[in-house]
């Protein structure tokens, strides 16, 4: 997205250039995944697989390390990019959001944050090793649609 594309690029041009180094993905995701424990392939199939079921384009997320970031980094960060919902992949990330934004963000619950849908896994990647959990997930990201 060019940074002059419409008033809301400024921002996520910004934030692309602030935090270059612990952003990846697609830099126009509507998505945001935050984490302090990186994402295995497994964890990032399931989430893009997800976003496209329920309706989102391919290639939805865009991925944050938040792990060393202060509350007030955390948040420059997720309103620089702005999207149109917010994922944490493991309870920590979801705690320094929290902390960030001075709400809870609860693990495994549907809310809205900041006026977007949050969702939140006690630890993803090994959610996806065991079936029941495997559906809690998926539960629980349809609920986005």
């Amino acid at each position: 997205m060019a940074a002059n594309a419409n008033i809301y690029g400024y921002g996520r041009a910004h934030a692309f250039e602030q935090y270059s180094d612990r952003l990846e993905g697609n830099r126009d995701g509507i998505a945001l995944v935050i984490f302090t424990e990186q994402p295995n392939d497994a964890a990032k199939n399931a989430l893009e697989k997800s976003f496209a079921a329920i309706g989102f384009d391919a290639g939805a997320c865009t991925y944050a390390h938040i792990d060393d970031l202060m509350p007030d980094e955390i948040f420059a960060l997720v309103e620089g990019i702005d999207p149109l919902v917010l994922v944490a992949c493991d309870a920590k990330a979801a705690r320094l959001y929290g902390q960030a934004v001075r709400q809870e963000f609860p693990p495994m619950r549907r809310m809205r944050l900041f006026g977007r849908e949050a969702r939140a896994f006690t630890q993803l990647n090994a959610m996806l090793e065991q079936e029941a959990d495997r559906q809690a997930v998926w539960h629980l990201l349809k609920t986005m649609a």
